[in-house]
C-alpha cells in the first residue's frame, strides 16, 4: 500500500513537470531576419549637346547629360577623327568637356558606367566639333576712278570661318592712315561711297566673325 502511495506520489510529479515543460515550448516563437528591400531602377542613360564650327586653334564645349544606374559611375569623354575609332581623352571625366586649340574636325561622345548589378556601359550621342579654314578675303577691292554723282559700288567675298556670324564694318580715310566709320554704310559685303565732290578718299572693310578661332 506505501508503495502504491509512493507511485501516485512520483506520476503527479512527472505530469506536472511534463505540463510545464510542454507549456515553455508553447511559448516560444521562431527569430525572423530584418526586411530587405529590393528597388529596381531603370537603366543608365547619357546624352551630349554642344556640337559646333570653329576655326582652326578655336574652342568649343561640350556637356554630358547623365540619369539613371545606381552604384559608383564614371564618365569617360572619347574622341575620333574618322566617326569608327574612339579614345579615352585623359583626364576628360566630367559633366563638361573643354576643348581648347583643335586643329581638325573631331567628333566626340561619352561613356557612362555605373558599378551596380545589371548596369551596363552606355555610349551617348556623338557630337561633331568642325574646324573650318581662317576666314580671308578672297575678292580684293579695286580702286575706282569716277566723276561727281557717280554710284560705283564696292563689293568682297570671304571664304573661311563659319560663314553665318560675319560682320562686316565698311572704314574710310583722307590719308590712308587715319581711319573712321565710312558714312552710311552697313554690315553688308557691299558698300556705295559718296561721291558728292572731287577728291581721293580710301575705304577698306573688316571682317569679323564671332565663332572661336576664327580672327578679323
Amino acid at each position: 500500500m506505501n508503495h502504491l502511495k509512493i507511485f501516485q506520489r512520483l506520476a503527479v510529479v512527472v505530469l506536472v513537470v511534463m505540463a510545464g515543460f510542454s507549456s515553455r515550448l508553447s511559448a516560444q516563437t521562431c527569430p525572423t531576419s530584418n526586411e530587405l528591400t529590393i528597388t529596381v531602377i531603370p537603366e543608365a542613360t547619357i546624352t551630349t549637346a554642344g556640337a559646333t564650327t570653329i576655326c582652326a586653334g578655336g574652342n568649343a564645349t561640350l556637356t554630358a547629360t547623365p540619369a539613371g544606374g545606381t552604384g559608383t559611375c564614371t564618365i569617360q569623354w572619347q574622341s575620333s577623327t574618322d566617326g569608327i575609332t574612339w579614345a579615352n581623352i585623359t583626364g576628360a571625366t566630367s559633366t563638361t568637356l573643354n576643348i581648347t586649340a583643335l586643329g581638325a574636325t573631331t567628333s566626340y561622345h561619352a561613356v557612362y558606367t555605373c558599378s551596380g548589378s545589371g548596369c551596363d556601359a552606355i555610349t551617348s550621342n556623338s557630337q561633331t566639333v568642325t574646324v573650318n579654314p581662317d576666314l580671308s578675303i578672297t575678292a580684293n577691292l579695286a580702286n575706282i576712278t569716277e566723276c561727281i554723282g557717280g554710284n560705283t559700288q564696292l563689293s568682297i567675298t570671304t571664304t573661311g570661318g563659319s560663314g553665318s556670324a560675319l560682320t562686316y564694318t565698311w572704314e574710310q580715310s583722307t590719308n590712308n592712315s587715319t581711319w573712321s566709320a565710312a558714312t552710311a554704310a552697313t554690315n553688308a559685303t557691299t558698300y556705295t561711297p559718296s561721291s558728292t565732290s572731287a577728291g581721293t578718299m580710301y575705304y577698306r572693310v573688316r571682317v569679323s566673325d564671332a565663332v572661336s578661332g576664327c580672327d578679323a
